[in-house]
C-alpha cells in the first residue's frame, strides 16, 4: 500500500519572501551580539501582551471547513470529550483575530511558553492550509472473462443492426488493509482516447455468492467537449467480501482493458475565517466613481475583501489596489460586486485578494450614472493561522500554558518541529505521510483557546534599538547646498521613517550618496536607505496644448527636473475612444520615446487609462495623440506614479537636519548596514517635515577642502603651470626670432 500526502498552502499572512527570512535570521543570529555587546534578554520580556492557553470549548475543524465560514474563535479541532483532553498529544491553537492584529506579518513576534515558562516549539498552519491523504493500491486481478454478444440487441424492434455489446468482466482480490481514512474508490485507466462503458460492481463472499455493491454507473472519456469520469465510490467493504466482481459493458468495437486501483481520499481544509472592519481613511467620490482609502494593520493580510451596504440592487465594478510604504504595482483584486433582493437575497459582495504589503488599501469602484452605495463600509476577511504544538494532559477549561505577542521584537524562531510540515505542493510517503495527516486530521489535535489579552508583566519596554541611538563623526554642513528640517517620532522600539521626497530626488545625486542626516553638535547620524520603498502619486500641471493636422500635442509638467516616473494615469470625459498615441519623455533637452500603442475605452468603462513603461529619469512629458477627423480628446487630469526613498534610523526623539546637494561627496559607510535586517525588523515611526529650502552655511569653496576638492585644485594648479610654461616658451622664442 501506498501512502502519501499532497499539500499545497497559500501563505497569506507572510508577505516575506524565503530569501528575507533567511538574511533576517543569519542577521539576528550572528550580528546582533556583536553591535549589542550586552547581555541577552530574557524571551518573555520581549512581548508587550499574553494571554492563557486553555483546552477545550473549541470549535471543530469539521464545522468550519467550509469556505465563507467567519467566526472570531481562538480554537479548532475535533469535538473531543473531557476524557480526551486529559491525553495529552498534539494541540492546535487558532489566532484570533486581535492577536494577528498585533503580531508582524510573518508570525514571528509570539511565542508559547507551558506552565514551568519554559518555551515550547510549534509549528505554523498559515490558515489557507488544503491537504489530501491519498492511499492506493494496484488490484489483483484473479480471473478475467471476455466476450463478445449481440443477444440484448436480438429480438428488439429497431435494434436488428445494432452493434455488438463488449463484455469484460474481472474478479479481483479485496486489500487486506482498511484505508486510514473514509473507503475505497475503484479507479480505471484506459489507454482509449473516447470511451464510454456501462458499469456493475457485485461483491462475493467465500461460497461466491454475489451481491450487488453499485447497481449501475457509467465510466466515459470525451474529447469534445473534454470530460471524463474513471472513478466510482464503494461502500465500506465488510470482512465477510472475499472478492469484487467489475462488469464492464460497451459498443466501441473493442474491450477497454483497463487497469484498476483502489484509492482513497480524504482532504483536511481548514479555512477558518474571521473578519474584521477597516477604518476608512478617506473617500472621494469624482466623474462616476467612488475611491476609499482604508487603513490596514500591519499584522493583516486580508484574503478577501467584503462590502457592507445597505443598497437593495446595484451592479458594480471593484478594484482594490496596494498602498503605502513597501506597496506592490498591480490591483490586488477586481471583482464585478452585485446584489438583487427579491425572496431571497442574490449577492456577490467579495474580493478575493493578492497579498498586500503597504499600509493602506485603495478601492475604486466604478459608479458610472448610479449614486454612490449608501452606508458603505469594509469588513477584511483572513484566514486565521493556527499553532500546533505539544503540551501536557490538563482537564478540559484548565490552563495549560501562556501565549505571549507583539511588539516585533521577537526573531522568527528555528524549531524543529516546523519539518514536520510536508513540503508545499509535494507528495510524502510512508510514515511522512502518516505524521502529516496527524497534523491535519482533526480526530487526532486536541482543541485549544485563548482566555483574555492582557499585559504582560514581564515586559521590557526600554528601545530595542537603543543600542543604535548614538551619533556618529563631526560633519561638515557647509558644502551642502540644500537642507530640510524635521521632527523625529520615534517607534518605540526607537526606528524613525523618514521619506524623500520627489523633490529631494530631483536635486540630490542620482545614487543618493550625498544625503546625510545631521544632529546636536553638527553630529551626523547613521541610516539605512530603502531607494524602492515607497511609491508618491502626484498631479501633474498640463502646461500647452496644441492640435495640428489631425493630432494633438499636451505638453505635461513634472513636480521638478530630472524626477524617476513608472506610469501616468490619464483621464478623460469623452465616454468612447479609441485612438493610436505616443508618450514621449524629456531629459536634459534629449526626447525619447517611451510607449506608444492606442489609447482605448470601452463603452461603459469609466475608468481612467492607465499607461504604465519603465522607470525613467525625466524632466517633462509629451503626450501626442492621433485624433483624424474626430475632435481632440479633453485631458481633464494627468496623475503620475513616482518611485520615492525611505530613510532609515535610530534615534531619540527630538529635530534634525536633512542635508542634501554636493555632487563631490562620496558614498558614506555606516555600521549600521551591518545590522540592516535586524534593523528593518522592528516597527517605525515617522517623521514630521519642513520645505525644502537653501541651506544658509553653504559655501561652495568649502568642497575644496574635501578630497575631490584637493584633486580639483591639484588638476587646476597643474593645467595652470602647463599654461605659464607655454606662454614663457612662446616669448622666449619669439625673441629668438626677433634676433
Amino acid at each position: 500500500m501506498k501512502s502519501t500526502l499532497l499539500s499545497g498552502r497559500r501563505w497569506s499572512v507572510w508577505p516575506w519572501d524565503r530569501a528575507r527570512l533567511v538574511l533576517f535570521t543569519i542577521g539576528a543570529a550572528l550580528l546582533m551580539p556583536m553591535v549589542l555587546a550586552a547581555p541577552r534578554p530574557e524571551l518573555a520580556t520581549l512581548f508587550p501582551q499574553q494571554a492563557e492557553i486553555l483546552l477545550g470549548d473549541g470549535v471543530s475543524t469539521g464545522d468550519a471547513s467550509a469556505e465563507g465560514e467567519s467566526t472570531d474563535a481562538g480554537s479548532i479541532g475535533a469535538g473531543s470529550t473531557d476524557a480526551d483532553s486529559r491525553r495529552g498529544g498534539l494541540t492546535r491553537l487558532v489566532l484570533p483575530t486581535e492577536v494577528v492584529r498585533a503580531v508582524r506579518p510573518d508570525l514571528s513576534d509570539l511565542r508559547v511558553f507551558d506552565g514551568q515558562g519554559r518555551q515550547v516549539p510549534y509549528l505554523v498552519d498559515a490558515g489557507g492550509t488544503r491537504a489530501e491523504l491519498r492511499e492506493e493500491v494496484a488490484a489483483v486481478v484473479l480471473e478475467v472473462a471476455r466476450r463478445t454478444t449481440k443477444e440484448a440487441s436480438e429480438g428488439v424492434t429497431g435494434r436488428d443492426r445494432a452493434p455488438a455489446i463488449w463484455r469484460e468482466v474481472y474478479e479481483i482480490e479485496v486489500p487486506s488493509l482498511k484505508p486510514a481514512v473514509g473507503s475505497w474508490d475503484l479507479v480505471f485507466e484506459a489507454s482509449r482516447r473516447s470511451f464510454v462503458r456501462r458499469l456493475v460492481v457485485e461483491s462475493l463472499d467465500r461460497a461466491g455468492t454475489p451481491r450487488v455493491l453499485v447497481p449501475e454507473a457509467s465510466l466515459f472519456r470525451l474529447q469534445s467537449p473534454l470530460r471524463e469520469k474513471r472513478r466510482v465510490s464503494l461502500p465500506p467493504l465488510g470482512g465477510n467480501i472475499h472478492r469484487l466482481r467489475v462488469i464492464l459493458e460497451g459498443e466501441e468495437g473493442s474491450y477497454l482493458d483497463p487497469k484498476i486501483r483502489f484509492l482513497s481520499r480524504q482532504g483536511f481544509d481548514a479555512r477558518l475565517l474571521a473578519s474584521s472592519e477597516l477604518h476608512e481613511l478617506g473617500r472621494k467620490t469624482t466623474e462616476g466613481q467612488t475611491v476609499i482609502e482604508l487603513e490596514r494593520p500591519r499584522g493583516l493580510v486580508a484574503d478577501r475583501l467584503r462590502l457592507v451596504t445597505t443598497t437593495e440592487a446595484f451592479h458594480r465594478q471593484v478594484a482594490v489596489w496596494d498602498e503605502g510604504p513597501g506597496s506592490t504595482d498591480g490591483v490586488l483584486g477586481k471583482e464585478a460586486c452585485f446584489r438583487v433582493l427579491g425572496s431571497t437575497a442574490v449577492e456577490g459582495l467579495e474580493i478575493e485578494l493578492s497579498p498586500s504589503r503597504g499600509d493602506r488599501l485603495r478601492v475604486v469602484i466604478a459608479d458610472g450614472d448610479s449614486p454612490p452605495l449608501e452606508n458603505l463600509s469594509f469588513l477584511a476577511e483572513v484566514r486565521q493561522p493556527a499553532l500546533i504544538f505539544s503540551l501536557p494532559a490538563v482537564a478540559s477549561g484548565e490552563v495549560v500554558g501562556t501565549l505571549r505577542f507583539g511588539g516585533g521584537r521577537a526573531f522568527r524562531p528555528q524549531y524543529d518541529v516546523a519539518a514536520l510540515l510536508p513540503p508545499v505542493g509535494q507528495e510524502v510517503t510512508g510514515d511522512r505521510a502518516e505524521v502529516a495527516r496527524r497534523l491535519y486530521d482533526p480526530r487526532e489535535l486536541q482543541e485549544a483557546r485563548l482566555g483574555e489579552a492582557e499585559s504582560n508583566p514581564s515586559f521590557d519596554p526600554a528601545p530595542i534599538l537603543a543600542f543604535a541611538q548614538r551619533p556618529g563623526a563631526v560633519l561638515d554642513a557647509r558644502p551642502y547646498r540644500l537642507r530640510r528640517r524635521f521632527q523625529a517620532r520615534p517607534s518605540p522600539e526607537g526606528l524613525v521613517r523618514l521619506l524623500l521626497s520627489v523633490e529631494d530626488l530631483a536635486e540630490a545625486r542620482p545614487d543618493l550618496a550625498d544625503i546625510r542626516i545631521l544632529g546636536d553638535e553638527d553630529k551626523q547620524w547613521a541610516y539605512l536607505l530603502e531607494r524602492a520603498g515607497a511609491r508618491e502619486t502626484r498631479s501633474l500641471a498640463l502646461l500647452e496644448t496644441e492640435t495640428k493636422d489631425g493630432r494633438s500635442v499636451y505638453r505635461i509638467g513634472l513636480p521638478a527636473e530630472d524626477v524617476t516616473l513608472t506610469r501616468v494615469t490619464l483621464s478623460f470625459p469623452e465616454p468612447f475612444f479609441d485612438r493610436e498615441f505616443s508618450l514621449v519623455g524629456v531629459h536634459e533637452k534629449e526626447r525619447r520615446t517611451l510607449v506608444k500603442g492606442r489609447l482605448e475605452r470601452r463603452i461603459g468603462d469609466p475608468r481612467p487609462v492607465v499607461v504604465p513603461f519603465q522607470a525613467t529619469r525625466l524632466d517633462a512629458l509629451e503626450l501626442s495623440i492621433v485624433d483624424g477627423d474626430d475632435a481632440p480628446l479633453d485631458l481633464a487630469t494627468v496623475d503620475a506614479r513616482l518611485p520615492v526613498a525611505e530613510l532609515f534610523f535610530a534615534g531619540p526623539e527630538g529635530n534634525y537636519t536633512l542635508l542634501l546637494g554636493n555632487p563631490e561627496d562620496s558614498q558614506p559607510r555606516y555600521e549600521l548596514e551591518r545590522v540592516r535586517d535586524v534593523v528593518l525588523a522592528v516597527a517605525s515611526g515617522d517623521a514630521v517635515v519642513s520645505p525644502l529650502q537653501e541651506n544658509p552655511s553653504f559655501r561652495s569653496h568649502s568642497r575644496l577642502g574635501t578630497v575631490k576638492g584637493a584633486q580639483q585644485i591639484l588638476l587646476w594648479g597643474a593645467l595652470g603651470a602647463a599654461v605659464l610654461l607655454l606662454t614663457f616658451l612662446t616669448f622666449r622664442l619669439a625673441r629668438k626670432e626677433e634676433g
